[in-house]
């Protein structure tokens, strides 16, 4: 398991550099700096929705993209002892009760 794991770091950390990469060679490309992009939005044409909004489409699109693949982490000898570790300390809470019903 813990191969499988280090793969997924690995991956997860090349893929974070290489987005970099291409974030400062786009910069380096651009005409405007990323503060004057702002201003610019009002030439955009009235058919492309705003900054915000396109923003939160993309927010959106990432998370559906990050749940499929999020690896499955349930497996059935851990919920039977979280279970198990749940019915022990509500037994426990009854016993507290019951102690001070005894008064």
């Amino acid at each position: 398991k813990n191969a499988r794991w280090r793969a997924y770091a690995k991956g997860c950390i090349e893929l974070c550099e290489r987005y970099s990469e291409q974030i400062m060679e786009g910069r380096t490309n651009l005409n405007e700096a990323p503060k004057d992009i702002k201003r610019l939005e009002v030439l955009k044409p009235p058919t492309i929705p705003p900054m915000r909004e396109r923003y939160e489409a993309f927010i959106a699109k990432e998370k559906r993209l990050e749940a499929v693949t999020t690896p499955a982490v349930a497996s059935g000898k851990n919920n039977k002892a979280n279970n198990n570790n749940k019915k022990g300390s509500k037994q426990k809470r009854d016993e507290e009760d019951d102690d001070d019903d005894d008064v």
